[in-house]
């Protein structure tokens, strides 16, 4: 008979005491089990761990917790016990995959679900991702919605920034699927120009989709054009690359738009819109610049926010308001004991939306994850009405 339980697997190798101490249920990330051991049992690590690997053929390593998720970057430490001497593995979620190494990046796979779910109807939209880790909350909302203006993700970790910037380029095909990606190859087949997918796919990366390392905090207050009236000749006349436009009276065609767009690597750009004249050096303002050319918006403001920090994401709401749109939806986490549920994390919501000035309509608070006995991960979806 064959044993498909991790309890029966180790029944004939530990006493029935000990068995019952055995948790039942782990968490599997690629090909990397991570699973928790009681203090009582700990000299049973190794035995445990072998029992996982003859449980799942497709688990190749086996880490064990080793204390609760701490300092900044909630991270927790994890030791090695079975199977390959690794941490590092590469997890597929929803099409996408994730390469992460959950002992240096806070990452859970049990918000697999609420990725998908979550992240719908995004095209024509900026997004914002706050605490965005290694990424995955920006790679599968760019798979599910390769039309999506602009997407900023903000990681304060330098390895999640790390893994973030190795995830987008595993990922990279999604933006073939986008009208802009179509457009470009249009216009050089019109020019009798030869498409290469790599670099048209290298170049709407780059400005769809823009990870920052950094602080909340620090960052947000920082997600602005640059005006530049008052260095406009100095950059002229130094040894730049610098294309001059008049937005306010330039026609954009498709065509030049299309120039402006394959070039955007090449060249910077200064151009007056709304007769303020503006920078585009850098990938950060160069995407706004995409999104200017492909809607005709130049914004700062987010139509969706995702703020995916179980734990104190509600310290940064006014972050948050600062740059949501009106009528623009804001996705909090919190941890939140079942008895409080939902009202405390959405009073949370409104007591700061009356310290900043704005009015708020809670949409949902849902349940996404039982952290503990009684204790849950929850999500409050609220819209920012002005």
């Amino acid at each position: 008979m064959t044993k498909k339980t991790l309890k029966e697997i180790l029944s004939d190798k530990i006493n029935s005491d000990e068995l019952e101490l055995v948790n039942r249920s782990f968490e599997i990330v690629g090909d990397i089990a991570i699973v928790e051991i009681p203090e009582e049992i700990n000299h049973l690590d190794k035995i445990i761990g072998d029992g996982v690997l003859k449980l799942n053929s497709s688990i190749k390593v086996v880490l064990k917790k080793s204390g609760i998720h701490h300092g900044e970057f909630r991270t927790q430490d994890l030791i090695h016990i079975a199977g390959e001497n690794r941490k590092e593995t590469i997890y597929t979620e929803n099409g996408c995959r994730i390469k992460i190494n959950p002992e240096t990046v806070y990452f859970s796979s049990k918000l697999s679900t609420e990725r998908e779910k979550l992240l719908v109807n995004l095209n024509n939209k900026n997004i914002l991702v706050m605490f965005s880790g290694s990424g995955p909350y920006s790679v599968v909302g760019l798979r599910q919605n390769p039309d999506v203006n602009i997407m900023h993700s903000i990681e304060i970790n330098p390895e999640g920034h790390k893994y973030a910037l190795e995830n987008l380029e595993l990922n990279k095909n999604y933006v073939k699927k986008s009208r802009v990606y179509e457009m470009l190859k249009d216009f050089l087949r019109s020019i009798n120009k030869p498409v290469i997918d790599k670099k048209l796919i290298s170049i709407l990366n780059d400005l769809k989709v823009h990870f920052i390392n950094g602080d909340v905090r620090e960052i947000v207050p920082s997600l602005n054009l640059k005006e530049v009236s008052d260095v406009l000749d100095f950059l002229i006349s130094a040894d730049f690359d610098v294309l001059n436009f008049d937005f306010d009276s330039f026609e954009l065609t498709d065509d030049r738009k299309s120039l402006m767009i394959l070039f955007s690597d090449k060249f910077n750009f200064t151009g007056k819109i709304g007769g303020k004249t503006y920078l585009f050096d850098d990938k950060l303002s160069k995407s706004y610049l995409y999104n200017f050319l492909i809607s005709s918006e130049l914004t700062t403001k987010y139509d969706e926010i995702y703020m995916p920090l179980p734990k104190d994401a509600e310290h940064f709401l006014d972050c948050a308001f600062s740059v949501v749109k009106s009528g623009g939806i804001v996705h909090m986490y919190d941890f939140i004991h079942e008895n409080d549920f939902p009202f405390e994390s959405e009073n949370k919501v409104i007591e700061a939306a009356k310290k900043f000035n704005r009015k708020v309509e809670i949409i949902e608070t849902r349940k996404v994850g039982q952290y503990s006995p009684r204790k849950y991960r929850i999500c409050s979806d609220f819209k920012v009405l002005e």
